[in-house]
């Protein structure tokens, strides 16, 4: 998204990305990135089946089709907390492509008490979302927890964050199902269909891989570990015009063709550039003619908006003032 530079045009326009985010969560569709439906009988995930991994004494294996973590190895007290570093706490196995706005969907069969969880924007080694669920020992910054318990954390260059938590058993004789999205800085996570966090992230982690975690959760000890049965990630697509949103020029407006006639990256269909470089004055509705050349004028205002995908936003100027009062406290909330 292209902004001028004046700081209330910048600040209707985050507001109102936050919208059309959040009320787009519901309604996506949804296009697979990768997935994996059988992980055969490998003595190490990492390498035979493309799987990278973040903890080199742990290693993840599969048998009769499903993936388990090995060790039960924790962080000692010697250890530092910071994630990316090759400890014990950074015992993930990631595999596809990179994803942006998408969800991770897991089958998992935990009988030990520890962690176990997804992981997805991972990069860099040291950023990203985890989506984790335990009922005993924790990954830092969380230290113990009540019997069964799930917890939403943000990674960013190696400092963990708690966002949530909340008490919710898993079966441990069952399978179970594990569902964490990020779409537009709205993290929404369920398991076993219930709902357990909604959290906006006002500064969203950067793209990255998706996978599996563990945490003092594993096989040696020969009777307890956390199994998986399948994964499957899909990119998010707001608009459902089959392109997903990560590549998507106009992401809250159906243009199939992704047109973009003077290339500067949006959309024809949400350009407010588009046709404008003409030359010749151009009415913008509030009596005041504006000569085109890339930029255009807010009816009802005077900030100067360039470039900007203003998708949604074809309102009279006294109702996105109205917007603006109702978008006021959501943009300040505190993260949840």
């Amino acid at each position: 998204m292209h902004v001028g530079l004046h700081p209330l045009g910048r600040f209707i326009l985050i507001l109102a990305s936050l919208v059309l985010a959040l009320g787009s969560v519901a309604n996506a569709e949804i296009i697979s990135a990768w997935g994996v439906s059988d992980f055969g009988n490998n003595d190490s995930l990492v390498g035979d089946l493309g799987w990278e991994g973040g903890y080199a004494s742990d290693p993840w294996y599969s048998y009769d089709g499903q993936a388990y973590p090995y060790t039960d190895d924790a962080v000692s007290s010697q250890d530092n907390p910071r994630y990316g570093r090759g400890t014990a706490q950074d015992n993930w196995v990631l595999n596809g492509s990179t994803v942006g706005d998408g969800r991770i969907e897991v089958n998992f069969f935990n009988t030990d008490d520890d962690t176990f969880g997804v992981v997805i924007s991972h990069s860099g080694g040291n950023s990203f979302y985890l989506l984790a669920h335990s009922a005993d020992s924790t990954p830092p910054p969380v230290t113990g927890v009540t019997r069964g318990t799930a917890l939403l954390y943000r990674v960013e260059d190696g400092v963990g964050e708690l966002l949530d938590d909340k008490r919710i058993s898993h079966d441990d004789e069952e399978w179970n199902n594990l569902i964490f999205q990020v779409n537009d800085g709205v993290l929404i996570a369920q398991m076993n269909g219930e709902k357990l966090f909604e959290v906006v992230d006002n500064d969203p982690l950067d793209p990255g891989l998706s996978g599996l975690y563990a945490y003092n959760n594993g096989y040696e000890s020969g009777n307890s570990t956390a199994f998986v049965l399948n994964v499957d990630v899909n990119f998010f697509d707001d608009d459902a015009d089959g392109v997903a949103d990560d590549f998507d020029n106009c992401e809250f407006e159906p243009n199939e063709d992704q047109a973009d006639e003077d290339g500067d990256g949006i959309g024809n269909l949400c350009d407010p550039d588009f046709g404008l470089d003409t030359g010749e004055p151009v009415d913008t509705g509030n009596g005041v003619d504006d000569t085109g050349g890339g930029s255009a004028i807010v009816p009802g205002g005077d900030i100067t908006l360039v470039g900007q995908c203003s998708c949604a936003s074809n309102g009279s100027g006294s109702s996105a003032w109205g917007l603006l009062g109702l978008l006021g406290a959501l943009f300040f909330r505190r993260r949840e």
